[in-house]
């Protein structure tokens, strides 16, 4: 018999239609526990369940990812005969969820499968059933040492996603595989086929090997304030927050940059001018979404000549919980920069 600890957090799995909205509700796991047991030989699997949080996933904040680490923690220390963890978690911030996770797990011996759902679990419509059946089935037949998430898309296909290579849902279409080369694979038949790609080969299924960053206490930073790039950002509407001696500032500024590794850099819209600000004001700044390669654009030359930090190589959603937990643990810069570049601790690095 299979032991699954099952961590029940809220989200849309976890919530019922009520009234003219959707709320998180109590008796949703119940519903998706006994959808389970009238398809499936309970007498497989004993479940454990528990209820660290009840909210729904837009309010999710890194204190709750610490509560959630803790209370998991101290279930797997009770009992160390679990085959596997299933958590239920909204959609919305499920990426950084699971990104954060897979840090402070980066050395579980079972897996830790993250599930989610488009629709309640009473409505005809929902993916949750297919994805909690999913998780169990990976555990139980696949039993990979992973923080992972599965979730079906419009297509019907079970993608399984390691828990740092997942990016935010398309809106409207509310479908996660918009990089379909990072997936780890697709459960089919109750079993995981890994796909093979330049992503997925065997290193991503190597645990870290660097002592000075394997034990991170669990606490995440909320001091990081995080800035999109669009045309016509005014960046004069963001430099009194970093210069006002009564505003409460950042300790860090997390940039994002277009595909290419941009962003604006002429007149008042200019992010370089916006950054040298910022780091006059001892605010740490750092860019995202952009490729360490021999050959930039002009822009990205400027922006980087300011003392900016770019975290190479990964994914938005994996950058701003890596960088959360950094400060959180109060590295000092040197430690923070080898850490966010050099140390690889849950296959958060891309080879491009």
């Amino acid at each position: 018999m299979k032991q699954i600890l099952l961590m029940i957090t809220g989200g849309t799995i976890g919530s019922a239609v009520k009234g003219e909205g959707i709320d998180v509700a109590p008796n949703a796991t119940n519903i998706l526990l006994d959808l389970f047991n009238e398809h499936y030989d309970r007498s497989e699997v004993e479940f454990t369940i528990r209820q660290p949080l009840q909210i729904l996933s837009e309010n999710i904040v890194p204190a709750d990812w610490q509560l959630l680490i803790d209370a998991l923690n101290v279930e797997l220390a009770k009992n160390d005969n679990y085959d596997g963890v299933i958590i239920t978690h909204g959609t919305d911030t499920l990426p950084y969820t699971a990104a954060a996770m897979s840090y402070l797990f980066a050395d579980t011996k079972i897996p830790i499968v993250l599930i989610a759902s488009n629709q309640p679990i009473k409505n005809e419509q929902t993916d949750g059933f297919v994805n909690f059946v999913s998780a169990v089935d990976l555990i139980a037949n696949n039993p990979i040492p992973k923080v992972v998430c599965i979730f079906q898309n419009r297509d019907k296909q079970v993608n399984v996603y390691l828990g740092t290579r997942m990016m935010q849902s398309l809106a409207f279409i509310h479908d996660y595989d918009i990089f379909p080369e990072l997936n780890l694979g697709i459960m089919s038949q109750g079993r995981l086929e890994i796909q093979k790609s330049k992503h997925t080969n065997e290193t991503i299924f190597k645990n870290s090997n660097n002592n000075n960053f394997k034990n991170f206490n669990n606490r995440f930073s909320d001091e990081i304030l995080y800035i999109k790039p669009y045309p016509g950002l005014r960046y004069d509407y963001l430099k009194s927050i970093i210069t006002d001696e009564r505003a409460q500032k950042p300790k860090a500024i997390l940039h994002d940059l277009y595909h290419s590794g941009t962003a604006a850099t002429m007149g008042e819209y200019s992010v370089v001018d916006f950054i040298n600000s910022a780091i006059k004001q001892g605010i740490d700044c750092y860019v995202t979404s952009i490729e360490k390669k021999p050959l930039d654009y002009a822009t990205t030359n400027d922006i980087l000549s300011t003392g900016v930090v770019p975290i190479y190589n990964m994914l938005t959603e994996a950058a701003l919980p890596k960088l959360m937990l950094a400060y959180g643990n109060q590295f000092n810069k040197t430690q923070i920069e080898f850490f966010l570049n050099e140390q690889t601790v849950a296959a958060e690095h891309l080879k491009l």
